[in-house]
């Protein structure tokens, strides 16, 4: 005769499994699950002299010319968006007005 699954027989085989996994596996820095044997082998590196290379980017060569450009752009682009809703907000009053008098 099978057993019946309930709900506490089901709970205790999901937490064995996780038990297991958390055996046969571990955390590494980023909060990625990795088996044992390669987190041992990988190592990880701060990103802290990473960091200085965009803003030297920005500084020098044709790399910062085009991120300087490319921000004047994003911040002209923010103000025509905005320009664009007002716009549109006051022509929504407009119409409005004219239906009103109508």
């Amino acid at each position: 005769m099978a057993t019946r699954l309930t709900p506490q027989l089901l709970r205790r085989i999901v937490l064995e499994e996780k038990a297991k996994i958390e055996r046969e596996t571990k955390m590494t820095k980023m909060g990625k699950m990795m088996p044992v044997d390669e987190a041992d082998k990988a190592y990880e590196v701060d990103a802290d002299g990473y960091a200085k290379t965009v803003t030297h980017a920005k500084k020098h060569g044709p790399a910062g010319k085009h991120l300087s450009e490319m921000s004047t752009l994003n911040d002209i682009e923010a103000d025509l968006r905005r320009k664009l809703r007002s716009l549109a907000e006051h022509k929504l009053a407009l119409k409005k007005k004219i239906v009103e008098s109508l």
